[in-house]
Order: C-alpha cells, then structure tokens, then sequence
C-alpha cells in the first residue's frame, strides 16, 4: 500500500529537527545571528552527527541520539567558552568607545519589508524543490533503483543493526578492504538511521527521501540565499524572492543528480557547500554586511570541515575550488588596503600565506585522489559544447536556459567592474574549467594522467563536476538577476524623468519574476525531472527490484528466522533483502571481499548436492535459504559469468521452494 502524508510526516519531522536543532544550539553559542544561524545550522548538525558517531564508536558506546546530545553540549561550552573569552578581552575597548558611538537608526517599515521578502524567498525555493522532488520520487517510501543505492539502503540497515555509525566502520559491512584503516564517509549513513531509530520505523526509503527533501528544500535555499546575501547585501523584495527562485532552477543540481548513482554523500555534501563558502567569505572578511566574531567563526569553520569531509571527500575539493580565488582576492585586497609605509611588510604577509595556501591545496588535491581505475569515466563533448553547457546550465541532456544564461553573463560583466569581487568569478571560472577538463579533456589532449590529476578528486565524473557548477552558477546568476531588476526600472525613470508609480513598480516587478519563473520552471527542468524520475518506478523493467521481488522482500521476515543467512546476488538485486527487510545476506553490495566460501556459493550453490565444496562453506556462513531474482544484472552483465551457482535451483535437488511471488522465488537449502 503507498505510504500517506501522515504516515511520512513523522519522518520529516525529525529529519528536520535532527538536521537543525544540534547546529541552532551551537550556533547561538557561537554568536550567529539571522540568515548565519539558519544556514550554518545544518552544516553544524550534521558535523555533530557524523563525528559523534565516530566517537561513540571508539568508545563503545552504541548509536543513538545520546552521543549527539552530548558532544552537542560540549561543543557548545567550548563555544561559549571561546565567545567569553573573546567578549572579556575586547570588555575594555568597547566599554571605551561606548560614549563615542551613536546607534544606527533602522527603520521598522524597512525591517518589516525585508522580513517579509526573506520569508517569501524561503517559501517559493521550498514550494518549488517540493514539486520538483516530489516528481522526482514519486512516492514517499519509493527508492532509486541504481547501482550506488545497493550500499547505501543496506548502509543504513547495518548501523542500525550494529549500532555503529562510524565512518571508520561502515565498510566492515562488505569486507572491501582487509587493512587496519578503513574509511567510508558516513553521514548521510548515520542521519538516516537516527531518523529511523527516532521514528521508531525502519522504513529506510522513506527515511531517507525525507532527509533529502529536508536538505533540498530547506537546507540548500537557506545556504544558497545567504550566500547571495553576504555577497550582495541588502536586496529589494523582487531581487530576493528571485533569488529564491533561482536556488530551484539549475536541473543539474539538485534535481538531475538525484536520479543519478544514486550518490548521496555527494549529495549532501554539495548542499552544504553554499553555506559553508559563506561562512569562508566571513572569515577572510570579503563581505561587508557580513559580520560574525572571528574566534567562533573559525571555531565553526573546523567543525564545517570536518563534518563536509565525513560527508564526501571530495566535498573538500569542491570546496576549495571556491577558496583558492577567495584567497588570492584576499591578500590582494590585505595588500591593497594596507598603508603605504607598511605595503612591503602587507606584502610579505599576506603573500606568504597565500603561496602555503597553494601548497596547502596542492598537498589536499593530492591526498584525495582515489586511485586512478576507479576515475574510469570518459568524457562525452568537445570544449565548445562544454562551455556552452556550462554558461547556459544545460549540461547532458538539459537544452540550454537561455535566461539562466543571460543572467550569469550580465553577473559575470557586473562582478568584473569590481576587482574586490573577482573571487566569485574566479570560482565559476574555476569550476567551468574543471567541467571542461572531465567533460571534453581527451577529445582534444590525449593524456589521461592530466585529467586524472586534476578531476580524479571527483572519480573524473562529469556528473558530480556538473553538479558543482550549481554552487558556483548561482551567486554569478543572482548578481546578473539584481543588475536587471535595478536597470530596467532606471532606465525607465530616466525616460520618463520622474519616479515610477508605485502600481507600475508593482506590475513591472510581478512581471519580470513570473518570466523567471516560467523560464525555468517549465519544459526545460521537466527534462530533468523526466530523466530522474525513472530510477524510483518500481515495474517489470526496474533495474534492482520489480514488484514481485519487493513482495517476496517483504514477507521474509516472517519466513526466514533470526541470525540465518539468505544467499543473494547484488547484481539482480537480491541483496537489498537486508537493506529493505533486514535480512541477513551473503552479499551486501557489488563490490565485496570475495572470501572462498562466499566464491563457492556463488559458483556451485546449485549443485550443493552432488559438489562437496558447497554444504561445508553454506554452514560456515549459517546461510540456509537461496533467492532466485533471475538472471537479468544491472548493466546487462554477464550474469552466468557472475553468479553460475545461482540458476538451477529449480531443476537440481536439494532446493525447496518455500515463496514464491510471480517469478520471484524464494528457496531453502534442503542438500546440507
């Protein structure tokens, strides 16, 4: 039966708290106000999460809210602590100029107006990544049926099994590594199964397509304007609420991305970014209305750090494609502003911490680079159409959007009349030529190593560098967006040589955000919505499981008893029995340690009866019971090559039918 609001609104409500309330308390203690508190809110959860899970891990504690709890708590008094700290030494300076100053007169009605613009920014990108997600998915308790989702559903399951959320653990599930350090980073892994073991359910689809609409709605939007606003400071009404439109109009990111892997960490970790390169911008001071204490700032930067790294990685490289020309711009501007007498020694500073910066990168650049056989994706344009791509935000299949491209243009040439903010075309740039490089590199230069050394962060995957040119292609398209909204109307003015009515204001601004809007909302982002979409249908052609199998899926719990082991194939989906039904298998994803028992059963389970080999390697892995899904594998792969052990259940003896749903069957090991 398809789930029901009220049956997935228990799960929302505590992604929503489990994503927001741990990073608002830290926040406060650390001095964040207003659009600060609610966008790094997250980012700050979410550290909490994934390292306490660590945490408990090492100690011995097992998985559950209260290591969150308590390393939010000491955080917290470390937070205070440092804002105390702060507020002591600064007590006589300020006590000192308390006479001096005057009070900022803020007028209530411009409050007001701004308030209630923000709020409607907030409303329209959380009403428009609703539909687009809800579009996407289909159903509440649906589930991407691609490779990637193999390991995460069953990720879940195995935290909650063992109540171990350690990123330094997961991998224990699949045995892919046999060294004494192991790393996986388990974020998303470990948000999830809170959500399901608060909820009381262990419904992991359906938690998990609730903590994406969390992130998506609400998480992205919030990180995404407060980017903008720090870069731009205050904005009109029509400017801001475009601006919120504009957080739900790229098809790449995050829409297109959620029908592809499906790679969660990725995900995650860029709709953290947005946030994260704000509170960068505050740090280095290249924003003017932006102003949070500087201890607590870098306080909060670590935490973000590493909790962006325990989502993925590569979130850190995506990250630093933003730094490195935030950087430069900031020892320019440190040099720039310095006195004229002590230019050489502003010279020296600021461009010694630059260079160890570089080097710095380089050295990160370096360390995360998986080995270059997993970054095995081609590219698939020449560098015309990939630029093209890129500036009109039409990677793939997505036709170009002509006014998303128009935007960034007018952005770009507007954020060039001002060196000071040259860092924010230096990040789209950056970013457009990393696209460039995985997506067009050997057409045009035939040395893989290059692409490799400079991509393979991202496994030279044009899909995660395409979702980063979202992060960048949005702050670039809203200076394009405040450019217009400001131009037409003084334009007019000048025309007409007197002020616009205030009707005229009204109609001019209603009407330039319904062209935004239908510009970007409609047949081009349904591209998108359209090539996603399929992956969460659940029919007769689904790549992992069809209805029967999901069927059979559920009715296992009541058939095979606890600590037994059921004999799956991950390439016809059969193993996502323990991720979706909590079944133990022999394989949990594609990519596990072939062990010679596990080898055996895979090769010879169906002549168990006349092959010695088999009953004593079925007994030593407790397995008792086989599932049949077919022969049809992910990719069309050679499933007699894969699996030959796994075919003749019917005709060989030994082999019990025991469930059946269509031609999904479900068999026990009768030979040993």
């Amino acid at each position: 039966m398809e789930m029901t609001w009220v049956a997935f609104l228990p799960f929302v409500a505590v992604a929503t708290i489990l994503i927001f309330v741990p990073g608002l308390i830290l926040g406060v203690c650390a001095s964040l106000r207003g659009w600060a508190l609610l966008a790094l809110a997250p980012v700050l959860s979410i550290a909490m999460i994934a390292i306490s899970a660590i945490m408990a891990s090492v100690i011995g504690i097992d998985w559950g809210i209260i290591p969150v709890l308590v390393l939010t708590l000491i955080i917290g008094v470390v937070l205070l602590a440092i804002s105390g700290l702060r507020q002591g030494l600064s007590h006589r300076s300020l006590r000192s100029q308390a006479g001096r100053g005057r009070k900022d007169s803020v007028s209530v009605p411009s409050v007001t107006v701004d308030l209630l613009s923000s709020v409607a920014a907030i409303a329209i990108a959380l009403a428009l990544a609703t539909r687009q997600w809800l579009q996407v998915i289909g159903r509440f308790d649906s589930f991407s049926q691609t490779f990637d989702n193999l390991f995460h559903l069953n990720g879940v399951r195995w935290i909650i099994d063992h109540l171990d959320g350690s990123s330094l653990t997961l991998l224990d599930m699949t045995g892919i590594f046999n060294t004494t350090v192991e790393f996986y980073p388990a974020a998303w892994h470990d948000l999830v199964s809170l959500v399901c073991l608060l909820v009381g359910d262990i419904n992991i689809p359906a938690a998990c397509n609730a903590v994406i609409w969390v992130l998506v709605a609400l998480v992205w939007p919030l990180g995404c304007l407060w980017l903008i606003r720090s870069l731009l400071g205050p904005l009109s009404p029509v400017a801001l609420i475009g601006a919120g439109i504009l957080t739900a109009s790229f098809a790449i990111f995050p829409t297109y991305l959620l029908g592809f892997g499906i790679i969660y960490p990725n995900i995650i970790g860029l709709i953290l970014l947005p946030a994260v390169i704000g509170l960068t911008g505050t740090i280095l001071r290249l924003f003017d209305s932006s102003r949070i204490p500087l201890p607590e700032s870098l306080a909060a930067m670590i935490l973000a750090g590493i909790g962006l790294a325990l989502c993925h990685p590569n979130s850190i490289l995506s990250l630093l494609v933003a730094v490195v020309p935030m950087g430069l711009i900031w020892a320019a501007r440190g040099i720039a502003d310095a006195k004229q007498e002590s230019r050489r020694k502003a010279s020296l500073l600021y461009g010694g911490v630059a260079v160890a910066a570089l080097i710095s990168t380089v050295a990160v650049w370096i360390v995360l680079r998986p080995p270059i056989d997993s970054a095995d994706w081609g590219p698939g344009s020449d560098p015309e159409d990939a630029l093209a791509q890129a500036v009109f935000a039409g990677p793939f299949t997505i036709p170009p959007f002509w006014v998303l491209g128009l935007l960034i243009i007018i952005g770009l040439v507007s954020l060039l009349k001002s060196w000071r903010n040259w860092w924010v075309v230096g990040t789209f740039a950056l970013s457009v030529w990393l696209w460039m490089v995985v997506e067009s590199w050997e057409s045009t230069y035939p040395d893989p190593g290059v692409r490799w050394w400079l991509t393979g962060g991202w496994y030279c995957d044009p899909f995660r560098l395409a979702a980063l040119l979202s992060v960048t292609s949005i702050p670039v398209a809203a200076v394009g967006w405040k450019a217009v909204v400001s131009w037409i109307p003084q334009k007019i003015e000048t025309w007409r040589g007197r002020p616009l009515p205030v009707w005229m204001t009204v109609i001019y601004s209603l009407m330039l955000l319904l062209l935004l809007l239908l510009s970007t909302q409609t047949g081009k982002m349904s591209v998108a919505i359209n090539w996603a979409a399929p992956s969460y249908v659940m029919n007769e052609d689904s790549a992992l499981v069809d209805p029967d199998e999901y069927a059979l899926i559920q009715q296992l719990p009541e058939i095979v008893p606890a600590g037994e082991r059921v004999a799956t194939v991950p390439w016809n989906g059969s193993s996502l029995a323990y991720g979706l039904a909590g079944v133990l298998t022999t394989t949990t994803h594609i990519f596990h340690e072939e062990t010679p028992d596990l080898s055996t059963i895979q090769g010879e389970l169906d002549e168990a009866s006349s092959d010695p080999a088999v009953c004593p390697a079925v007994e030593r892995l407790d397995v008792t019971y086989a599932l049949d899904f077919g022969t049809r594998a992910l990719w069309n792969a050679d499933f007699a090559a894969i699996a030959p052990g796994f075919i003749d259940f019917a005709t060989e003896p030994g082999f019990t039918e025991v469930a059946r749903v269509g031609e999904a069957v479900l068999y026990r090991i009768d030979a040993c």
